[in-house]
């Protein structure tokens, strides 16, 4: 048995099963670009963040797509990040009376800082590290953003796919 599939525009008028899967190739190669780009963008926001460390932190990202949506995924592996990013509940490190830190919770914004370790004593645990929440608050940031360019790209995408066969 064959099954011819087709398109039917508004004008009556039939799409082929080339030009159908044409523009589905199309919008998808796009749609890549932007969450390709969007995901760098997020990951040199991170990279500014950590810049004043005294560790080099590298990011990752990731497009992966499932059904007809798209996510970018950006992690970093580094164990201070994390623990910066996420709190902790206890701290066994004492820091320098001039200390300040260099982030603030809810901030995507680093500074110099102040000050420093001063040692750290295992049998004399400290309040924990307060979460900045940095993979939050860069989500909150950049969500609508990108969903605004993923929009965007779709339109024009179906424009020029239109345009292109009339």
């Amino acid at each position: 048995m064959f099954i011819s599939m087709a398109a039917i525009g508004s004008d009556g008028s039939q799409f082929t099963t080339g030009e159908v899967h044409g523009f589905v190739r199309m919008l998808t190669t796009k749609l890549k670009q932007v969450s390709a780009g969007e995901g760098l963008v997020m990951s040199n926001i991170l990279r500014k963040l950590v810049s004043t460390w005294h560790h080099r932190v590298d990011f990752s990202y990731k497009v992966t797509q499932s059904g007809d949506g798209f996510e970018v995924l950006v992690w970093t592996e580094d164990e201070i990040f994390f623990y910066v990013d996420q709190g902790t509940r206890v701290r066994y490190a004492t820091m320098t009376d001039d200390f300040e830190p260099k982030t603030t919770p809810g901030s995507l914004s680093g500074g110099v800082g102040k000050g420093g370790l001063a040692y750290v004593d295992v049998n004399n645990p400290k309040p924990g590290i307060t979460a900045r929440r940095f993979m939050e608050t860069l989500e909150k940031q950049r969500d609508p953003r990108y969903n605004s360019r993923m929009r965007t790209a779709f339109d024009n995408t179906v424009n020029k796919w239109w345009a292109s066969i009339f």
